[in-house]
């Protein structure tokens, strides 16, 4: 693990991060609810990846990174703060890959960023019904309930699975901020309720949509416009953790094609 250090409205933060460089070309890798940098340990394996750039990073309020209570834990915020990381390295060219509400944070990153080649979402938040039980059940009680009890009883939920998937995002939830994950929820369905995400993601001119077959789109697939799509089998909503080797296959797949 690295750390970056990065000053955002007045307020020193340090962040936690795995960064390679291998060429121009920069891999922002970006991580869901509750989740961290963690989730993508495969890809900085892969060698079908092995030629590019990577950054991986633990947002505000997750993983190893620094949890201040007064951080908004906005989207836009979160955004903010990752662009500020890439200012300073600075990359020629940028694909990001984010995962459900890291999908969301990377749109607002990329509506801005001029460097940007491919957005790949990984089952990324870009409308209402992306957001389910877990964020909107989290958004719809106040931050004094989810930090005394919701918290404690979604957390008890991932360790009790008998799924894989769910175990890892127990290890990762664990290390978030209650306060930040309260906060997000409540920013998360703002933003995927507002059609904004779903706007950003149809005007981009290279992106794919990547989900798992467990895990059915029919909501939404039929709403993405000029986006490649591709289902991985024996998966879920955690692609990266049930068929890493198959979703990483495609993404290299996307990434050679100009």
């Amino acid at each position: 693990m690295q750390q970056m250090n990065i000053t955002y409205k007045g307020k020193d933060l340090c962040l936690a991060v795995d960064y390679r460089q291998s060429n121009d070309h920069l891999l922002l890798f970006l991580h869901g609810l509750g989740c961290s940098k963690e989730c993508f340990d495969s890809a900085f394996k892969d060698p079908g990846l092995e030629k590019f750039s990577m950054l991986k990073c633990d947002f505000v309020g997750f993983g190893l990174t620094d949890k201040p209570k007064e951080f908004t834990y906005t989207l836009e915020d979160q955004a903010e703060v990752i662009s500020i990381i890439l200012a300073k390295l600075k990359p020629v060219k940028v694909s990001i890959i984010a995962h459900s509400m890291g999908g969301a944070i990377g749109l607002l990153i990329a509506e801005k960023f001029k460097e940007l080649d491919w957005f790949i979402s990984i089952e990324g938040n870009l409308v209402g019904e992306d957001c389910g039980l877990v964020s909107r059940g989290i958004a719809s009680q106040t931050a004094e309930e989810f930090e005394n009890k919701g918290y404690f009883e979604f957390l008890a939920k991932l360790e009790d699975s008998n799924r894989h998937d769910f175990n890892e995002w127990a290890k990762w939830y664990r290390q978030s901020l209650p306060y930040a994950v309260h906060e997000s929820a409540k920013s998360l369905v703002d933003w995927s309720d507002s059609g904004e995400l779903l706007r950003i993601f149809n005007a981009l001119p290279k992106k794919a949509y990547i989900y798992g077959d467990e895990d059915p789109r029919d909501y939404l697939i039929p709403q993405l416009q000029s986006a490649q799509t591709i289902k991985v089998s024996n998966a879920g909503h955690f692609s990266m953790i049930d068929n890493s080797t198959s979703l990483y296959g495609h993404i290299a797949d996307f990434l050679k094609q100009n």
